[in-house]
């Protein structure tokens, strides 16, 4: 995709303020990483009256790039833009000091197409043919004692509701986007003719933060200013407003060519996708090739999930999670995407092969898992189908988890209540009642991975889909496999908790515990013989005592 030819800049003066609350970001395509994105100019304030004002303006700012150049090229503008307010809000509440909140106004310029989107009271305009038009409307009241009282920002609370605007760019347009610094001190016609000067973005940023300074401004100045030099030649995709799904096709056969990847086997099919080794031609590189199952085509949500999965998989980079390839814009002819390839097995064929783990083994394992989900919740990421298939152990013992596809992105991504997500045996109590995953949810799913490693079995026995499971407390995993020591006992027993308050609180709290091998937990006490002696030995028991009774009588009776 072509991308605009822009002359952009931005300034940003503290004036008489003693510190600087705004922010701006200035990104044009200039790389290829960017080109199919288009450009991004966004400008930020943080709310006066709450803490961190720069903090929050920084780090709306920061998140919002890092989201929208991850976005799937398969979204449209809008959803891209929405996803990635949502995630700089999370991060204003989430990544600094409590109860800060700013306001975000950004601008996207990708092909023939602008698009906006805000909350607060910064503000963005277009010049075009000789007039200012103001493309976005404050987020305000009036208050008597303290001035206007913003009603909408980054922060404010866990949902928030952006205004979005788009529409066709034409040659010679210039986008203004100013903080109130700025435009509460100078007129429209002065930020007019500041544009008209003829000179380039930099310097018109520049002389409209100096001139609301110099006309008594007591706020901070901030200015992003951009003009569209030259569009790109129009296509057909360019008709239409935003980007259109790739269509979900039928699976590809061992030893065709498709899109410039040759598919050379199949490496896993599952109920919602299926998994190819793949030879890509272009690069010379082996990848595997995720296909989403042709039966849910026409599932809205089920391709969410699937593109889910490819914008975090671009914005998480650890080396305990399985990286998405990122593909030449244009490049797909239906919908799939790229993984790096890792030869290995899963965490669900290790287990089986070896008939569970040792105890050394699994804390190794146990180390990387935590390490993974530390990463994501870091990012705001709820994984929710934690489980030993999701889990892929390379030819090193290097474990990386796959699958995000029903990650939780946000709180506010999804309602609580409705049909739980995840695999019911792994899944946390509450979730059967229908509350929200958060990341004691993920402590639950890995402690019941490891207690599985160890015993074959679940803390509560296996629970079917569809079921009403009733949850009391863990069976110890030693009745199972009596060389698990009691600390570590512990420290799954409280992991699988029924109860999420009684749980680690996080996988780092999770992770401390069994790194050290003197926790501080609760000495676990030793069980009754009947806990200790397994099903199978009682059994066995039984019928060594009925084998001697039976002797015993044909002895009376045979005397």
């Amino acid at each position: 995709m072509a991308a605009p030819i822009l002359d952009a800049g931005s300034a940003s003066l503290t004036g008489r303020r003693p510190n600087n609350e705004d922010a701006c970001l200035t990104v044009t395509p200039s790389t290829a990483a960017h080109t199919a994105y288009g450009a991004l100019l966004a400008i930020a304030d943080g709310v006066g009256g709450l803490p961190d004002g720069a903090g929050a303006a920084t780090s709306a700012l920061n998140s919002l790039r890092e989201s929208y150049y991850a976005s799937p090229e398969t979204w449209g503008l809008d959803h891209a833009i929405k996803e990635s307010f949502i995630t700089a809000n999370q991060a204003v509440i989430t990544g600094g000091e409590r109860g800060r909140a700013t306001t975000l106004s950004a601008l996207v310029l990708r092909a023939r197409r602008w698009l906006v989107g805000h909350v607060g009271d910064t503000r963005v305009w277009l010049v075009r043919d000789g007039r200012l038009q103001q493309l976005t409307r404050d987020h305000h009241l009036p208050h008597a004692e303290i001035g206007a009282l913003i009603t909408r920002a980054c922060g404010l609370d866990d949902t928030i509701n952006v205004d979005v605007h788009h529409g066709e760019l034409a040659e010679g347009d210039v986008f203004l986007l100013t903080s109130d610094g700025v435009h509460e001190f100078l007129s429209a016609a002065a930020m007019l003719a500041a544009v008209q000067a003829g000179a380039g973005a930099q310097e018109i940023a520049e002389q409209l933060a100096q001139r609301a300074l110099a006309a008594g401004s007591h706020d901070n100045a901030s200015a992003c200013v951009v003009r569209i030099e030259q569009l790109p030649a129009e296509t057909e995709s360019d008709a239409i407003d935003g980007l259109i799904a790739l269509p979900i096709g039928a699976l590809p056969a061992v030893g065709e060519v498709l899109d410039g990847f040759r598919i050379e086997a199949r490496l896993h099919e599952g109920r919602m996708s299926t998994l190819y080794k793949a030879l890509d031609e272009e690069s010379n590189r082996v990848v595997v090739l995720k296909f989403p199952n042709p039966r849910h085509a026409e599932d809205a949500r089920f391709v969410e999930c699937f593109l889910r999965e490819e914008w975090l998989g671009k914005r998480i980079d650890s080396p305990r999670i399985v990286k998405v390839v990122a593909l030449r814009t244009g490049r797909r002819s239906r919908l799939y995407s790229a993984l790096e390839y890792h030869s290995g097995e899963t965490l669900a064929e290790r287990i089986r092969r070896k008939r569970s783990l040792s105890v050394r083994e699994t804390l190794a394992f146990a180390k990387q898992l935590l390490t993974a989900l530390d990463h994501l919740h870091r990012k705001g990421v709820i994984h929710r189908d934690v489980k030993p298939e999701n889990i892929l152990i390379d030819e090193h013992n290097h474990l990386r988890l796959i699958d995000l596809g029903v990650s939780r992105i946000e709180r506010l991504h999804e309602k609580a209540g409705g049909s739980p997500v995840g695999t019911p045996s792994y899944m946390a109590p509450e979730l059967f009642a229908g509350q929200q995953a958060d990341e004691r949810a993920d402590v639950y799913s890995a402690g019941v991975t490891l207690y599985e490693m160890l015993t074959l079995r679940f803390p509560y026995g296996e629970i079917e889909a569809f079921s009403h499971p009733r949850f009391g407390r863990p069976a110890p995993p030693e009745r199972y496999n009596p060389d698990v020591p009691l600390w570590l006992s512990a420290a799954l027993q409280r992991a699988c908790a029924a109860e999420p308050g009684e749980r680690f609180a996080n996988v780092v709290e999770f992770a401390a515990t069994l790194a050290n091998p003197q926790p501080q937990l609760p000495t676990a006490r030793k069980p009754p013989l009947l806990e200790r002696i397994p099903p199978q030995r009682w059994r066995m028991l039984f019928l060594w005592l009925v084998a001697a009774d039976l002797v015993m009588v044909l002895m009376w009776l045979i005397g």
